[in-house]
């Protein structure tokens, strides 16, 4: 007997002007996951992968490895590196209008992304 696929689809947590429940979430420390070494096994970066990094705690405080890692790159440079994610997004928001006119045949957005490549061409400076 032939079993077809069966379509399901997830449903949200809570519906508008409902309260979400994520207590089923496990969402750990802030700080406790560290910075991986570069040279490490590739099995070692699975933790990075399936978990979560938390770098502010509960009161917005950078805490552990990563906050001194900010320190050590200094405010300027941090600064600098907001004013070039900014700019990527207003690109951003531009390109996608301009493929909506029909202006440009294919645009993929990059929210969300936006400190990868800020981090990629901070890194070559």
């Amino acid at each position: 007997m032939k079993v077809s696929p069966k379509l399901t689809f997830p449903h949200p947590p809570a519906r508008p002007n409902e309260l979400p429940d994520f207590s089923k979430l496990n969402i750990p420390p802030a700080g406790s996951l560290g910075i991986p070494s570069p040279d490490a096994a590739p099995e070692e970066y699975r933790p990075f992968a399936e978990g979560m990094i938390r770098v502010l705690d509960e009161h917005g405080r950078a805490v552990g490895p990563w906050a001194d890692l900010t320190k050590a790159i200094g405010p300027d440079r941090l600064r600098q590196g907001l004013r070039d994610m900014m700019r990527i997004r207003a690109v951003d928001k531009r390109l996608l209008t301009a493929q909506r006119q029909g202006k440009t045949s294919f645009y993929l957005q990059c929210t969300g992304e936006e400190a990868i490549g800020c981090g990629f061409a901070g890194g070559r400076q």
